[in-house]
């Protein structure tokens, strides 16, 4: 049974990866036109302070806990037996790229680097169960409105069932929202599983992830991109969600 739990004006699914990869599978196969998004803390601070972010949350999106602090207030407001742990976006990508039977699906990588997709495609390439990877595009940096329209016609051209795209928050879900308008594809925003998977990013020691604490690790690595997200947007959080179990 599917349950959502309302943060604010985001609907958050409630499940495990294998629900989270079931869901995804079964959107690709039914050419949907959904997009998928794996969101965390930061995500609801930008949802609640841009009507422009908080549209790509809300309209024709599936958003699975992917930070600890976020799927712990979902617990809090679900106040069920049942405890919704975090469903990691890069385990679901690495899952349904290596190791689930997704191999009759049509995937495009979109995001990362050229170095980055080559390993992928290697690492895809070696496994028994590998996905079929029929695209893939790493575009420069640039504003969204300067590469959607390069993105539409490469994936037009591969006609994918399934696109990854691996662009961090919040760029990743704008051209996740625009692409999937014009697509019945379905879009899964990943962030940073492009770089873990290409092992080009070291992912955190497995006894953080999921303690709450992973976004240290993080810091720690890239304090000067990240100093803003995690200090002034953990604060931030912290009140909405205050202000959640209050409400």
């Amino acid at each position: 049974m599917v349950t959502e739990v309302q943060v604010g004006e985001i609907a958050v699914r409630t499940g495990d990866v294998a629900a989270a990869i079931h869901a995804v599978q079964q959107s690709a196969v039914a050419k949907r036109g959904t997009s998928f998004k794996f969101i965390n803390s930061y995500c609801i601070v930008l949802a609640s302070q841009s009507a422009d972010y908080r549209k790509t949350l809300t309209s024709n999106s599936v958003n699975f806990p992917d930070g600890t602090p976020l799927a712990w207030l979902v617990n809090l407001k679900r106040k069920t037996k049942v405890t919704q742990k975090a469903v990691r976006g890069p385990e679901v990508f690495e899952r349904m790229l290596l190791t689930d039977p997704s191999r009759d699906l049509r995937q495009f990588l979109l995001g990362g680097t050229s170095e980055s997709l080559a390993l992928i495609e290697e690492r895809v390439g070696s496994a028994m169960a590998g996905a079929n990877i029929v695209g893939s595009w790493a575009p420069p940096f640039q504003p969204v409105e300067e590469m959607i329209d390069e993105a539409s016609e490469r994936i037009r051209a591969a006609n994918p069932d399934l696109v990854w795209v691996g662009l961090g928050t919040p760029k990743q879900d704008f051209i996740a929202a625009l692409l999937s308008k014009h697509s019945d594809a379905t879009f899964v925003c990943v962030g940073a599983a492009f770089d873990f998977l290409s092992g080009t990013v070291p992912e955190a020691p497995r006894f953080l992830r999921g303690s709450g604490f992973e976004w240290v690790y993080r810091f720690i690595k890239e304090p000067r991109r990240l100093w803003r997200r995690y200090l002034i947007g953990n604060a931030q959080f912290a009140a909405i969600a205050l202000r959640e179990l209050v409400r």
